[in-house]
């Protein structure tokens, strides 16, 4: 057995290494790797006239008639567990799903399911207490959304009734974004496992056979005719590594998994967001057909009476021909509303891997303006909130400690020698021409420890620069993410305060719009064109239209603000809404 050493003063150079603790930097003070443990306490619901939560049990309650017209959603669990297939998934997507799991996943995947197959079971047991709506002196109109109200013939073979917590559970469930990132986690902890082995040696298993004919030099330097041949069946470990980048290639690694997990986080956080905001725009577009369902139905009742009063000649035709243009103007509304309707379904269902062409229904069929804070923040709270929750920050604070990791093995790697081990034993035998005999036991042992000086070091030093500015980018994409936290949560705070404002106009005007309305048609149904006017009716049908328009418009923005808010502050948007 034989030690080869590189450099005689290995030992010296190697004892004062270990002095060496690392290479200090600003970005030290920014590293943060692991997400606050604790979030912002929501207050509890309010209780007070003007919010609602509707919670799955009282929305499916409400839509008790429309059950048995519709085919019920499929339970997560079943689906999660295979037990029942989902028919509302395309088939493609169950294909994919079976070969996957027949391939295997990695046990870094399987976690992550059965622990969100674990949180999702827990939120099943929250319960948000229902409140009852708001009303104005008992005179605003509730728009009759329930399954009657649809006019007109359906356009889809398949209806399916959703609420807001089933999409977010079939969201988490089935979002592709939301496996993407999970699958980036699984990857990354594969590398930081690839990393952490470098220190051990690899297996080898290689025979060799070699065969010489021909001149060859002896080692007294005489030039000799040999022909002979020689097998060596062996095995053994070889390694080679580099000390600076065992240490600190780990170190590096297990950043990026906690960089990975964040965005994870971050990537359910905002696709729930999404799921939730089109649920509302899903919502938005059922309540105004409803709304021009019901314009159509009080300029018809208008025309009648106007029909009426001009075969009795008692109007005048122009005035009857103005009323029924406006009965054609709102039907062509209605059937752009209808559009809108499964325009808005369609954009759901794509987020929930659902068939688009299946309608979803949605269980807020009375939409109710809510809001999940008591109290308002101030613009401090938020911005700390924000901070001290938001994973996207946390992803970026993971990825400053990947690079200075980088940038402390870039210094150094030139003083961090290379080891290079070679071991290796086996049979030996072999003979003159092709014979072969002599067999026995052979072993050999290498050991070197190698210091290497990239391009006499100009290309270390250039390597050093690099890692050093690759910390310096990952610090300002650090402070750009606290810059823009800190405006969304600003923006979504502004927007809230805007809708709680516009709630109170909104509600007035649709109550007088309402009686506006409710007089004019009983005096011109009772006196006729000889103390009103036609005209003035169909206006007040067309303000009170614009009126349940804008009040629809109010609430919709409202709950879609108070989702932005808690997603801006870093809140999960689950935590707000029931599940």
């Amino acid at each position: 057995m034989s030690v080869r050493w590189a450099s005689p003063c290995a030992c010296a150079v190697l004892t004062g290494i270990l002095g060496v603790t690392g290479c200090a930097s600003r970005a030290d003070r920014i590293v943060q790797t692991e997400a606050p443990t604790t979030r912002p306490t929501i207050s509890t619901l309010s209780s007070s006239r003007d919010t609602l939560t509707i919670s799955p049990d009282a929305a499916k309650s409400e839509l008790a008639p429309a059950v048995s017209r519709v085919t019920p959603l499929p339970r997560i669990d079943d689906v999660a567990s295979g037990a029942q297939s989902n028919p509302l998934r395309p088939a493609c997507h169950e294909q994919r799903e079976r070969q996957s799991r027949d391939a295997g996943e990695p046990a870094v995947f399987r976690a992550i399911h059965e622990q969100g197959d674990a949180a999702t079971s827990a939120a099943r047991s929250i319960v948000v207490e229902e409140v009852p709506a708001f009303e104005i002196d008992g005179a605003v109109p509730t728009p009759n959304v329930g399954p009657d109200a649809a006019i007109g013939p359906a356009t889809v073979s398949e209806q399916y009734p959703i609420d807001l917590p089933s999409a977010l559970q079939l969201a988490v469930g089935q979002n592709p974004q939301i496996a993407y990132a999970r699958e980036r986690i699984a990857a990354a902890a594969a590398r930081y496992d690839r990393a952490a082995v470098q220190w051990l040696p690899d297996l080898v298993i290689d025979p060799t056979w070699t065969r010489h004919d021909g001149q060859i030099q002896d080692t007294r330097g005489d030039v000799i005719q040999v022909s002979r041949s020689a097998l060596f069946a062996s095995g053994g470990a070889r390694m080679h590594v580099s000390t600076s980048e065992a240490y600190f290639a780990p170190l590096a690694a297990r950043q990026v998994v906690a960089a990975r997990m964040a965005a994870s986080l971050a990537t359910t956080n905002e696709t729930l967001r999404d799921v939730s905001l089109a649920y509302w725009d899903l919502v938005r577009a059922r309540g105004m057909q409803v709304v021009l369902g019901d314009a159509v139905r009080n300029t018809e009742r208008l025309d009648e009476l106007a029909q009426s009063y001009l075969r009795a000649e008692n109007l005048k035709p122009a005035d009857a021909d103005r009323v029924r243009a406006q009965v054609l103007a709102r039907r062509q509304e209605l059937e752009l509303a209808r559009h809108d309707v499964r325009a808005a379904s369609s954009r759901l269902a794509r987020l929930l891997q659902l068939d688009p062409f299946v309608e979803l229904i949605p269980a807020d069929e009375q939409p109710v303006a809510v809001d999940y804070l008591r109290d308002s923040l101030t613009g401090v709270d938020l911005a700390t909130t924000a901070l001290s929750n938001r994973p996207e920050l946390s992803e970026h604070r993971a990825f400053v400690g990947a690079a200075v990791e980088r940038l402390r093995e870039a210094r150094l790697g030139p003083v961090l020698p290379s080891l290079v081990v070679d071991v290796s034993a086996g049979g030996f035998g072999g003979g003159p021409n092709g014979f072969f005999g002599d067999f026995d036991g052979r072993s050999d042992v290498g050991a070197a420890a190698v210091w290497e000086f990239e391009n006499l070091g100009f290309g270390n030093r250039a390597l050093i620069r690099e890692r050093a500015s690759q910390v310096r980018l990952a610090e300002l994409s650090v402070v750009a993410t606290m810059d823009r936290i800190v405006a969304e949560a600003a923006e979504a705070a502004a927007r809230v305060e805007a809708r709680r404002n516009q709630l109170e106009w909104a509600r007035q005007a649709i109550a007088s719009a309402k009686d506006s309305h409710d007089r004019n048609l009983q005096l011109f149904t009772d006196s006729g064109v000889e103390l009103i006017l036609p005209l003035e009716v169909l206006q007040s049908v067309i303000s009170l239209t614009q009126a349940q328009r804008d009040y629809l418009e109010v609430i919709v923005e409202n709950n879609k603000a108070q989702i932005q808010l808690h997603w801006s502050i870093g809140s999960p948007v689950e935590a707000v809404t029931g599940i």
